[in-house]
């Protein structure tokens, strides 16, 4: 097996819920920019892409080996993990700003923004803690 793909594999299935969910909504959203024009349609598909490649990056980082064993070091590689999707997501923003001509930047924003709500949404604590709501 490649080393991504079994990267990809120790991603917990509840992570990858996540990632499609946003690469849905970020394929549903460039379709109907798509309708506005062709350029809005591929700022659209831009957006989303950068939300999930720097989610994909955060999950890769943090599920690709095992977890430390004290919390000062799974505290750290969190942080670093995060760091690093923040300058992933600048960096390609930048790029996108730079070299891709026209580009329409309420789509971009929009489909990018959204795709991140849906993660946040689909990530709740049903999937990794369990509450006290009358059980």
């Amino acid at each position: 097996m490649v080393g991504g793909a079994r990267a990809m594999k120790s991603i917990p299935p509840s992570v990858r819920r996540v990632l499609w969910a946003q690469a849905g909504v970020g394929l549903l959203l460039a379709l109907a920019f798509g309708l506005r024009g062709p350029a809005a349609g591929w700022s659209a598909l831009l957006g989303g892409g950068i939300c999930v490649a720097s989610n994909v990056f955060l999950a890769w980082r943090m599920f690709a080996r095992p977890a430390p064993a004290a919390l000062p070091g799974t505290v750290r590689d969190w942080l670093g993990a995060e760091m690093g999707k923040w300058i992933l997501t600048g960096g390609l923003f930048a790029a996108v700003f730079l070299w891709v001509r026209p580009v329409d930047a309420l789509a971009l924003l929009v489909t990018f923004g959204l795709s991140t709500v849906v993660g946040a949404l689909f990530a709740g604590p049903r999937d990794s803690v369990k509450t006290n709501r009358g059980n």
